[in-house]
């Protein structure tokens, strides 16, 4: 271990002893740790690169959310966990101890509330992410037709302008509430999915350098499926809008 000299695996991740990265330079007092204030989605401020700090060692956690790598959530070691996790591990961690010591489902996180369901992209839980993607996209009809009503579009003819109006506040309260529960919610969808998925992994028999590379390609973060999940909605909201204003366009070309 290059911080406490401790003797480890060679296909270790995590030092057994202190917790410490077993790759790259030795971290440099408390400000090598991360902060986990969040979870971070790209863009958004880091403290240090994901290999710079250790999940393990903290100075901004309080004493009661530090883990050990032998510690086990979910009958899972803490350092399986890191591996799976990778980026911004220490913020996880620390929100899936408090979870199972309270026996609680309900943990914010910004990042879901805000991103919605580009980040269950971002971090693969593919189901949760169709799921509220599908949600969303069906909570936008109302506005879609209400631009279909101001373009004069043929299909729009015999819809009440009145009902459609409430039928629009109703979703955008439907909205808030999407939003509030998968703020609240997704730390307890990852830590399900999370689980299932290490447990698979550990299931198969597995020399211990692949099982380690096996945990870290099964978590860790997808910005190929953040992007690619960008894309797709920015396109299908540019055809939905295109055609919604088509008789519009007509007159103006």
């Amino acid at each position: 271990c290059p911080a406490c000299g401790a003797p480890n695996p060679a296909t270790g991740l995590f030092c057994e002893n202190c917790g410490a990265p077993l790759s790259g330079a030795a971290p440099q007092g408390p400000a090598a740790s991360q902060q986990p204030g969040y979870d971070q989605m790209p863009g958004m401020p880091s403290g240090d690169g994901e290999d710079a700090f250790s999940p393990f060692q903290n100075a901004f956690l309080p004493a009661g959310l530090q883990l050990s790598p032998g510690e086990t959530l979910d009958g899972i070691k803490a350092s399986d966990w890191a591996s799976f996790l990778g980026r911004n591990a220490s913020y996880y961690l620390m929100n899936f101890k408090g979870m199972q010591a309270t026996g609680r489902k309900i943990s914010a996180s910004f990042s879901a509330f805000f991103f919605g369901s580009f980040y269950f992209f971002y971090r693969k839980m593919w189901a949760p992410a169709a799921a509220f993607l599908a949600a969303e996209l069906a909570l936008a009809i109302p506005t879609f037709l209400q631009i279909m009503v101001l373009a004069e579009h043929p299909l729009a003819s015999g819809i009440d302008p009145q009902l459609l109006g409430f039928f629009s506040v109703l979703c955008n309260g439907l909205s808030l509430v999407l939003m509030f529960l998968r703020g609240m919610f997704a730390l307890y969808f990852y830590r399900k999915i999370g689980a299932q998925r290490i447990h698979k992994v550990l299931e198969t028999p597995l020399e211990p350098q692949d099982r380690a590379v096996a945990l870290v390609k099964a978590g860790g973060v997808s910005v190929l499926a953040l992007v690619l999940s960008l894309v797709l909605v920015f396109v299908l909201y540019y055809i939905l809008v295109s055609a919604a204003m088509w008789p519009m366009l007509q007159t103006m070309l």
